[in-house]
């Protein structure tokens, strides 16, 4: 028996949609009772056919399904959603623990297995570790949500750089800069910043991202974004590095021609 996890443990699954599949019906009130109010959402299907149609109409987060049910089977439809999503997480709770099973299961894709009769908080538990990938993706999400906002506030043209490529920037950078959107600006940045690479002391810098580089010498950032609808003629660059989660803020202080 898992033990009880608690309201603090539980939590997270308010964000989350759930989709029960299983033919029986007893099993499907029950699960009802013990899981809608844990959801942000909860659906519950009797066959591989309904959940499939059920997942296509509302993309839940997680999936639990039975094996054997009439119509469409459990795998069956793990193995067309699947094909339609190869990230989402699916749990197989199910009375079978035969080798071929197994071997089908893991051929599919089944992201865990929890065994009938099914323990509430097993579940649950299984339900937390799978949607884990999801809830670290949305937090992160958020957090640039925050940063973006922050960003914005700001008057000085700014840039945050990760992993090589721009990560953030603000509205003042692509108003001096003259892009409609972020997007615009990044797609520019691939490139004119590959041209720069090509006649740049970058190329020599033992495989140093771009950005990296540009904080010793800010006559790069110039060039990569030469193309830019504002001519930029001279800025002066403050700059603040974060290299242990690989972040880099750049700051303009701009003279347009």
């Amino acid at each position: 028996m898992s033990r009880t996890l608690s309201k603090q443990e539980l939590a997270p699954l308010l964000t989350l949609s759930l989709l029960f599949v299983d033919d029986d019906e007893g099993i499907r009130a029950g699960m009802s009772r013990s899981l809608k109010r844990r959801f942000l959402a909860y659906y519950d299907a009797p066959d591989g056919q309904e959940g499939l149609a059920l997942y296509r109409q509302y993309r839940p987060d997680i999936i639990v399904t039975d094996v054997t049910m009439p119509v469409m089977d459990g795998l069956e439809m793990s193995r067309k959603i699947r094909e339609e999503n190869p990230e989402v997480p699916i749990i197989v709770n199910s009375a079978h623990n035969e080798m071929d099973f197994f071997v089908e299961a893991i051929s599919i894709g089944i992201d865990s297995y929890i065994l009938k009769p099914t323990d509430i908080s097993a579940l649950l538990f299984l339900v937390l570790k799978c949607a884990q990938p999801i809830l670290k993706q949305r937090a992160l999400e958020t957090q640039n949500k925050l940063i973006q906002h922050l960003l914005d506030l700001s008057t000085s043209p700014t840039l945050i750089a990760s992993g090589g490529k721009p990560e953030c920037a603000n509205q003042a950078l692509l108003d001096f800069l003259g892009y409609s959107s972020a997007a615009e600006l990044y797609a520019q940045f691939e490139q004119s910043g590959e041209d720069a690479l090509t006649n740049s002391a970058i190329k020599q810098a033992e495989e140093l991202d771009r950005l990296a580089q540009v904080r010793n010498d800010p006559d790069v950032l110039r060039r990569l974004l030469q193309n830019s609808k504002k001519k930029v003629d001279s800025f002066e660059l403050a700059r603040f590095d974060m290299p242990e989660i690989d972040k880099y803020v750049f700051s303009l202080k701009p003279t347009i021609n």
